[in-house]
């Protein structure tokens, strides 16, 4: 796997080094966007001119090498730039990048056991120490805010709003609030559309559940049980079955579980 932070300085040797990557054999490159968070506000940062210029390379570096993921990563605004709405996918896109995960599929463990949304969000929600990662992920305001409001500012009247919905750790950076605008995006929404809040992946009045399967689900994380739940019953309901068994399970989670990344603090 190889990774690398886009600057200024280095936005020019992209293509070089997704044809390193292919040539060393790596399955995924992977292109991180700065946060200005932290170390990171001392850093050159992209201009949101080049930002989208940038992302709209991935997608054509992406065309040029079908077998190497080339992933955006700390980029929401890849999905406008795709023309994805929520819950669409194109060529396998929403596979490998997606909107903003903080506190939704994702959260960061510092040494100490704290927990915060992600690397770049300081605000801490609870400490391991004290309490189980479950009763922090199921109950803190922060989370649930991340996981249930809708982005003030422009963020929240625009047409991508529950497809990419900005970056919270740049909101918070500039604001002091993790679910203001994103202050990095220049886009502007057409007047004459409204984006819809997007629909349940799968309704689980469709499907049943055998209890060993139930039990099988059970062991997964909480943090991501819900997701992998909206999966599989996707997956059933594709299919054209009513009841989700042990073997469906255990042979469809490999692919509906989300990376879990592990970054030092």
């Amino acid at each position: 796997m190889f990774q690398t932070t886009v600057f200024e300085e280095n936005r020019h040797d992209l293509a070089a080094l997704a044809d390193l990557a292919q040539r060393q054999g790596a399955m995924a490159f992977n292109v991180f966007f700065l946060v200005c968070t932290g170390r990171g506000v001392t850093q050159t940062d992209l201009g949101s001119e080049s930002y989208e210029e940038v992302l709209r390379e991935i997608v054509q570096l992406q065309q040029i090498h079908p077998g190497l993921k080339i992933r955006a990563r700390c980029a929401p605004y890849m999905r406008r730039v795709q023309g994805l709405q929520a819950g669409q996918s194109s060529e396998g896109f929403a596979d490998w990048s997606s909107a903003c995960l903080a506190g939704r599929r994702y959260f960061r463990i510092t040494a100490q056991g704290q927990i915060t949304p992600c690397p770049y969000i300081p605000d801490v929600a609870g400490d391991l120490r004290r309490e189980s990662l479950a009763t922090i992920w199921e109950t803190h305001p922060v989370f649930h805010r991340l996981r249930n409001e809708v982005p003030t500012g422009k963020c929240g009247k625009c047409d991508y709003r529950y497809s990419c919905g900005g970056c919270r750790a740049r909101a918070l950076a500039r604001y002091g609030d993790v679910m203001a605008e994103d202050p990095k995006c220049d886009y502007v929404t057409p007047q004459e559309f409204a984006a819809e809040a997007p629909a349940a992946v799968a309704s689980s009045s469709l499907v049943a559940w055998q209890p060993e399967a139930e039990q099988r689900l059970q062991r997964i994380p909480a943090f991501v049980r819900a997701f992998v739940k909206a999966r599989v019953e996707q997956h059933a309901v594709q299919q054209g079955m009513t009841l989700i068994t042990a073997e469906f399970l255990a042979a469809r989670r490999p692919a509906v579980l989300p990376t879990i990344e592990r970054r030092p603090q």
